[in-house]
């Protein structure tokens, strides 16, 4: 209405500017978006007892204190789609669990440090293997400064990654700047998520520029 619209929120409704959506498509939008189609489509192949069952695992986690926010309710369907996304995003093949998941995923034992030494990356090392049926999901978020404050909930997936024996360093490609930095756990056999533990925020990442025959590092602003 006239440049302002209204938004139906978790947090009841709101006013902002409109402002036109962009949409780089970049690989990573483009698996996520394919995770969650699949997620929605396989919803709509359960059948009444399986979607029960979901709706029953979504209201005992509100109800166990699961959901932080408790203006949200999640029903059966969100419960379904959030763990089955998940799941396809870190599966290359197969198809989602139908039923809930029976306990709780409280995450892997080990830890996960980051650097900026090398340009135009940020390298995660782990103290150890991440266990069986695990992942780790590595997470990046740019701010503006080295003492800015990052965003709850505005962190992006860097990438999918599992730590194993002889591998346990990995880089993400970043442009030059601050990132905030953090990881967690992502259970490879139901989809769950365990709680983000959040490095703080690392920089400034560097570029390498190639000038007159040799490489110069340069510092970003």
């Amino acid at each position: 209405m006239g440049g302002v619209v209204y938004k139906s929120t978790r947090f009841g409704t709101e006013m902002a500017e409109f402002g036109a959506p962009t949409n780089p498509n970049t690989s990573a939008q483009q698996a996520a978006r394919s995770s969650f189609k699949k997620a929605t489509q396989q919803w709509r192949t359960l059948n009444l007892t399986q979607a029960t069952a979901w709706r029953n695992y979504a209201a005992q986690l509100y109800t166990d204190g699961y959901i932080t926010l408790k203006r949200y309710k999640p029903n059966g369907f969100n419960a379904f789609v959030k763990l089955a996304a998940k799941w396809y995003a870190v599966n290359a093949s197969g198809t989602a669990p139908t039923t809930p998941p029976a306990t709780a995923f409280s995450g892997d034992s080990i830890t996960v440090t980051v650097d900026f030494e090398n340009p135009g990356v940020i390298d995660f090392t782990a103290s150890a293997p991440n266990a069986a049926n695990v992942t780790t999901a590595l997470l990046i978020q740019k701010v503006s400064s080295g003492i800015a404050d990052p965003v709850e909930g505005a962190y992006k997936i860097g990438k999918y990654f599992r730590f194993i024996i002889g591998t346990l360093s990995t880089t993400v490609s970043v442009a030059p700047g601050y990132y905030a930095v953090g990881y967690q756990f992502v259970n490879t056999a139901t989809g769950q998520t365990s709680a983000p533990i959040f490095l703080g925020v690392i920089g400034p990442v560097s570029f390498q520029m190639v000038q007159g025959g040799q490489d110069r590092k340069r510092k970003a602003a």
